[in-house]
């Protein structure tokens, strides 16, 4: 069964590949006969395990995390689909909450793929040893027209990241020290 968004209202995965949700009778049954490519799961604010994403974690203490960047390709640079990057310093926060910055949540969100984005974050109370940075895929209205699936394209396409770079710096640490 498909699971429920988080308020329970309606399910989670229902209007995929930027199409419309769209009413039917508990008596009808529902074929989902689509030959798709990549699993079309991301919503925003939303979470459920069963949800699409790449995500990479590191851990270095006082890290002042200074900017992060990724490089993607998405075939015939569909305009349909888009990458999101969210980052999380020191597990402040949950991934499904909005991207903010403050003592409860230090999450940001980031669109903009070659491009340094800024984080120039110590992190909560200093500290900043956590950075959790996860990948999802929203694919944007028209991406699939089942009246005309092949003038449609953008729901067989996949991005992929082909690199990731994040700048840091750290205070030094001398770990042995000896007087003569």
């Amino acid at each position: 069964s498909m699971p429920a968004k988080m308020d329970g209202s309606t399910g989670l995965y229902r209007g995929r590949f930027g199409t419309e949700a769209q009413s039917h009778s508990a008596a009808t049954s529902l074929v989902y006969g689509m030959p798709w490519r990549f699993w079309d799961t991301w919503q925003a604010r939303e979470f459920d395990n069963t949800m699409v994403y790449y995500q990479w974690s590191t851990r270095m203490d006082q890290a002042n995390w200074r900017s992060m960047r990724w490089d993607q390709e998405i075939p015939a640079s569909d305009k349909n689909v888009q990458v999101h990057a969210i980052v999380r310093l020191d597990g402040k926060g949950e991934f499904w909450d909005p991207p903010q910055v403050n003592e409860g949540s230090l999450l940001y969100e980031f669109l903009l793929p070659g491009t340094k984005n800024s984080i120039n974050r110590v992190g909560y109370q200093n500290e900043a040893g956590q950075f959790d940075l996860r990948f999802t895929v929203e694919y944007k209205q028209g991406s699939f027209d089942p009246l005309a699936p092949e003038q449609t394209p953008s729901w067989k396409r996949a991005p992929r990241i082909t690199q990731v770079q994040v700048e840091y710096d750290r205070p030094n640490v001398t770990h042995y020290h000896e007087d003569r």
